[in-house]
């Protein structure tokens, strides 16, 4: 069984199939190490990756300072930041290593009053036994009123502290202005060390709520991808990648965690009750908490990790979004050192990627471009039309049609930045999409959009992997895999070692290049939530799908392909795969009523609500 899942060691010890699954993921884990290692025998390059992080230090140490993700510049990327109390001083001991060593940070400060006038300074102390250097400082006069429209990038060499015990001080002073009304924002402070290695930089990107037939790669007819298409032909094709969700925040959360829905919380649906009353409702309405047809909806939950917190210790790790389920309120975006959020179109999307690549470069890196074009379809076509998409449903495709075309572009517009800065080659690519769509072409005839069924044509997504220096180019994988494959094959690119707090019978998506897993047709696949219509969880083996209506307590076995309903009751072997799917099915949720995680929900500004309305998930 091909089940993910991830709780407090207390938990897995209940639960005897988990532990298998442990050992499982030991021998694939092991497997994808040996098969990254022979992909880039003596093939090396020099990089800055992470060696410390002053924020990690915080955080570990339990110290009593504020860590905020805080937006330094206009329009620049927020950071992850020390927001540091005017006056104030915090000490971070480490040693340097024998290497090339940095000392990286950006600056800015925060104004906690509309009226203070005065300075604020900046200083950075070096202690190194009897010696005491002056590093850097930096004075902000702080005007009558405004912010601070750009940010100080820094870079301290450390050459003189190869090897040494050092202390590094950060210190604000303020100078006419009262104590504490002026905040000084150290942004991202952390060690790099120049070191040769051969892990690959790390590009994932998706196109939000692509369909595969409209995909180059997935249909020979097709001509709407051709940048998607040149990337295919340096890469690898995965045929039948099966999403955990048919909408966004649930299936790429279970991409960034490894988990399945139900395990990490996001997109989970409880419902408030009749006991609750409408001003109770309006109250929490108010308060940013998002409330659709009388249920809560749940963000991702805090204890469960994911892969940019997993890589943090070697990689610098940034998003560009442009979808608001994926934002702060969700508990997703926030996970990153950085990141761009809320971009509305694509070459938003295109220009922070672009920026941010050129300034890091030279850097160890993860980077999680999420763009929304092909979702963008039905308010484009509204704009135009002024009526119901329904009213003329060819035009409704064309513009789809359009909007998957402008994706393509963008993404092509990264994947050839990449390539002018020269690290394209040496870098691991993974793009997919989270989700499909419905055209009036589901079993009832009458569906359109996403979210509401757990259909092929949402479930069944593009997934096209590039390896570093093109390994396995143009080839094509007919097994069925997972989206939350993609996180192992991330983790062990990276050399993360996978302890048993993340566990599961994720694949190796290289292994199944390799044909090394002969029996992963018969891989169980789940998928779950729903954003509209019944609560619904479906088991997916090879080409049959079990879909269990919880609202009913009905379950069916269906074509996985054509979504059409299969007679159990005159076959054996149906109604074989339907026990084994059922009996799937009843672990699991087994398995999830023993989670101890506490739901979060989603919370939204007034900005973040209206863009929710705009993709059309509010009314």
């Amino acid at each position: 069984m091909c089940i993910t899942l991830l709780n407090r060691k207390s938990v897995l010890r209940k639960h005897t199939f988990v532990r298998t699954a442990i050992s499982v993921l030991a021998s694939v884990s092991l497997a994808l190490m040996l098969f990254f290692q022979g992909c880039s025998t003596g093939v090396s390059r020099d990089v800055l990756s992470v060696h410390s992080s002053f924020i990690s230090y915080i955080e570990k140490a339990d110290l009593q300072a504020v860590i905020r993700h805080m937006k330094l510049g206009v329009p620049r990327t927020v950071l992850k930041s020390v927001v540091q109390k005017a006056p104030g001083r915090l000490e971070w001991p480490l040693r340097i290593p024998d290497a090339e060593a940095f000392l990286e940070f950006s600056l800015g400060y925060l104004r906690n009053s509309g009226t203070v006038r005065g300075s604020v300074e900046a200083r950075i102390t070096i202690i190194s036994g009897e010696d005491r250097r002056l590093a850097a400082r930096k004075y902000f006069s702080i005007p009558n009123s405004g912010t601070l429209n750009e940010r100080i990038d820094e870079r301290l060499p450390l050459a003189d502290y190869r090897g040494k015990e050092i202390t590094i001080v950060f210190e604000s002073l303020a100078t006419g202005i009262d104590a504490g009304s002026v905040d000084i924002i150290w942004g991202n402070p952390a060690i790099y060390i120049k070191e040769e290695t051969r892990l690959p930089n790390i590009v994932l990107i998706c196109l939000d709520t692509l369909r595969c037939d409209h995909v180059e790669s997935y249909n020979a007819d097709c001509d709407l991808t051709p940048h998607l298409q040149r990337l295919a032909q340096d890469g690898i094709v995965f045929e039948n990648a099966i999403s955990q969700s048919p909408w966004t925040l649930p299936s790429v959360a279970s991409v960034l965690t490894g988990l399945y829905p139900s395990v990490h919380g996001a997109g989970k649906r409880t419902p408030l009750g009749d006991e609750v009353s409408q001003e109770e409702v309006d109250e929490l309405i108010s308060n940013g908490v998002i409330v659709r047809r009388g249920s809560i909806m749940s963000g991702l939950r805090s204890q469960v990790k994911t892969l940019p917190e997993m890589l943090g210790d070697k990689y610098l790790c940034h998003m560009a979004n442009s979808n608001v389920l994926l934002s702060t309120g969700s508990n997703v975006i926030n996970r990153f050192d950085s990141y761009y959020d809320r971009a509305i179109e694509g070459y938003q999307v295109d220009t922070n990627v672009k920026e941010w690549l050129g300034e890091n470069r030279d850097k160890l890196f993860f980077l999680y471009a999420h763009y929304l074009e092909p979702h963008q379809w039905p308010f484009m076509f509204r704009d135009r039309t002024h009526i119901d998409p329904g009213e003329d449903k060819e035009l409704a495709n064309k513009t789809y049609d359009e909007m998957v075309k402008l994706g393509d572009f963008f993404v092509g517009e990264i994947i050839e930045k990449l390539k002018d800065l020269d690290i394209y080659d040496s870098s691991l690519i993974i793009f997919y999409s989270d989700h499909g769509e419905h055209f009036w072409d589901n079993r009832s005839k009458d569906v359109v959009g996403h979210g509401t069924t757990l259909s092929d044509l949402l479930l069944h997504v593009p997934l096209i992997i590039k390896l570093p220096h093109s390994e396995h180019a143009g080839q094509r994988v007919s097994d069925y895999v997972k989206l939350t494959d993609i996180f192992n094959t991330i983790a062990v690119a990276a050399e993360v070692q996978l302890d048993d707090s993340l566990t599961g019978q994720n694949i190796s998506l290289l292994d199944a290049v390799a044909n090394r897993n002969p029996d992963q047709n018969d891989c169980r696949i789940i998928s779950e939530f729903m954003f509209g219509g019944h609560e619904r969880l479906s088991i997916q083996m090879g080409g049959y799908r079990l879909v269990h209506n919880f609202n009913t307590d009905v379950s069916e076995l269906v074509d996985a392909v054509t979504d059409k309903h299969l007679n159990v009751g005159g076959s054996r072997q149906l109604q074989r795969i339907w026990r084994e799917l059922k009996d799937t099915m009843d672990s699991y949720l087994k398995f999830v009523s023993g989670l101890e995680f506490d739901d979060e929900e989603i919370r939204l500004d007034e900005e973040g609500r209206e863009q929710l309305k705009n993709l059309g998930y509010l009314n």
